[in-house]
């Protein structure tokens, strides 16, 4: 090809416009497992987007067959209850099925347990956009959303994990 001809077109992937797009954090996956850490960022994201704010966290209600229609169709009602209990289990998420009359879960991330993961850390976002973590730190992270969720820092990920 020379200077002046026009490249090719390259292929690319259209999803649909209402298609969920699941996260995927490779340094979380080697830490807990793939599965494990993509249901944690999904709760992460769905608790960053709850306007539910009780005991000091923000909770997301989820039913088992709620999270499977809108976020994990590739798995059965059995598995995703295995994998968010599991993480109830392990401590990086709470879990509230009193607050419900039909018994429907209410998630909410675990500061915690977060903590002890080397791969994420847990921050918040006040109205102006900055970001804190536990300690207060004012903290430089790329791509973190709305309120709080788990997030790796770019910059300088210990300083965010101690």
């Amino acid at each position: 090809m020379t200077l002046n001809q026009t490249p090719p077109e390259r292929p690319v992937l259209a999803i649909p416009e209402n298609s969920q797009v699941i996260r995927v954090i490779p340094d979380l996956a080697h830490e807990i497992g793939l599965q494990k850490s993509l249901a944690l960022a999904q709760v992460a994201y769905w608790c960053a987007r709850t306007k539910t704010f009780r005991d000091g966290r923000w909770w997301s209600r989820c039913s088992v067959r709620w999270m499977q229609r809108y976020a994990f169709r590739f798995w059965s009602l059995a598995t995703i209850n295995r994998w968010i209990t599991r993480l109830v289990a392990d401590g990086y998420i709470d879990e509230d099925v009193a607050r419900s009359n039909d018994q429907t879960r209410w998630l909410a991330l675990n500061p915690e347990g977060l903590s002890k993961l080397r791969s994420v850390a847990l921050v918040w976002q006040d109205e102006q956009g900055v970001y804190r973590n536990d300690t207060g730190c004012i903290e430089t992270i790329r791509g973190v959303s709305k309120r709080y969720g788990v997030y790796r820092n770019d910059t300088n990920q210990e300083s965010v994990l101690k």
